[in-house]
């Protein structure tokens, strides 16, 4: 008796503290009428199966649900702003380590099964990248435990035309985005928003009990692992990112379509990968980086400056191919590395020797990088890519809404008129 009257107080103290996390309703109106302007512009996504290979299956409630967790996100960057943040920051992964120019080399005699959309045989692709903290706070310490974030947008195709390099703008850009750790920490929209309201909770007890009541046991064994990762990163370009969650490799009309997962990983510069040509992991450079200094809390942005002035830093791009028994909708497991579903190379990352000056400190700033800037060959899967769907432009729209009111079709310049 006493334990069910325990769980009850439990139950109470979370009720009472849930929505509104913020009170003013002027700002909730803002949040309407952005999500009513991106309800009007965009539907939400069907599921999509090849039961040979995967099978998608929609959350009771799920487009309702993700909504809801765009409105408490967008609250996430209000209250990061009432803390004195001169520009409306990214809700996730705010602090930049670095925004970089680089390549994105496919590489040669690909499997057909891999040889499709931006991963066709022998292209290569204008790219940016930026790279990040995963931590809310933008002015983040680089030596608290955290995970870091590689976003990749590619933005041309390159050619050459009598020896002279052609770009051509692809005609939709590429997104792929990567943490360095291979799973996500929950898969439920419920429990989704749940985790968005504890972090915008104040209230201590009732803040940790919701994030409790959200991760459960695998979520927090997950969460721990990918804040507190047993080898410290002392550079962005050392360490191996993951998709997390899967996409689909091939169009909905191809019956081959199957589920996978991608990764980067540093490039090996010996033996030389007999895939390229001899001439364009040539520049590539060993990296190498040094103790970080306790005081520089930015020191993951040093070594990448020092890295990219000695040259070309490489890394590889992996696809690991799912099968019929590994879900596309649970992203707290891992696929293992083995056997038909092995990470295989598809690309090689060149990111090109530059110094880091003013044009990167903002080009990545005004950006948005969105797993559904994508082909139909490399449709995002699985239930948390359908709520970015919704969430992903509905947040950055009102973070660029904020930092720029005069833009044209602001509603939260307009005030929804």
């Amino acid at each position: 008796m006493r334990y069910a009257l325990l769980v009850g107080m439990i139950m109470t103290m979370v009720a009472c503290d849930t929505v509104p996390t913020h009170p003013d309703d002027e700002i909730h109106q803002m949040h309407l009428n952005i999500i009513m302007k991106h309800k009007d512009e965009m539907s939400y996504p069907q599921v999509d199966s090849n039961p040979k290979y995967f099978t998608e299956n929609k959350y009771p409630d799920e487009e309702v649900l993700a909504y809801q967790i765009a409105d408490e996100v967008m609250y996430t960057v209000d209250r990061n702003a009432d803390k004195g943040v001169k520009r409306a920051s990214r809700d996730a992964h705010p602090k930049e380590n670095g925004c970089v120019k680089a390549e994105f080399h496919t590489y040669q005699d690909l499997d057909p099964s891999l040889a499709k959309g931006v991963f066709t045989d022998g292209h290569v692709y204008e790219a940016l990248i930026r790279l990040s903290n995963s931590s809310e706070n933008p002015a983040g310490n680089d030596h608290d435990n955290d995970a870091r974030g590689m976003a990749i947008k590619l933005t041309h195709q390159l050619e050459n035309d009598q020896g002279l390099r052609v770009k051509n703008l692809l005609e939709r850009e590429q997104d792929f985005i990567m943490i360095n750790h291979p799973v996500f920490i929950l898969d439920d929209p419920s429990d989704y928003l749940t985790l968005t309201q504890a972090q915008n909770t104040e209230n201590v007890v009732p803040k940790v009990l919701k994030m409790l009541s959200a991760l459960w046991f695998k979520g927090i064994i997950n969460a721990k692992e990918t804040i507190f990762q047993e080898e410290k990163v002392k550079n962005p370009l050392q360490t191996q990112y993951y998709s997390m969650v899967p996409y689909r490799l091939g169009k909905e009309s191809d019956p081959e379509r199957r589920a996978i997962k991608f990764s980067a990983k540093p490039y090996t510069l010996s033996p030389p990968n007999s895939s390229l040509s001899p001439d364009v992991a040539s520049s590539c450079i060993a990296v190498q980086s040094s103790e970080p200094q306790e005081q520089d809390e930015s020191y993951l942005r040093t070594a990448l400056r020092e890295t990219l002035k000695n040259g070309d830093a490489c890394m590889e791009f992996m696809v690991q191919e799912g099968t019929k028994d590994m879900s596309v909708e649970n992203s707290q497991v891992e696929w293992e590395d083995k056997g038909a579903s092995k990470f295989r190379p598809v690309a090689l990352i060149k990111i090109l020797k530059q110094p880091l000056g003013e044009w990167h400190e903002s080009a990545c700033e005004n950006e948005s990088f969105d797993p559904w800037n994508a082909g139909d060959e490399h449709r995002p899967l699985g239930v948390v890519n359908r709520l970015r769907k919704v969430i992903y432009p509905i947040v950055s729209d009102y973070r660029h809404c904020l930092n720029y009111p005069e833009k044209a079709g602001c509603p939260v310049n307009t005030g929804g008129d």
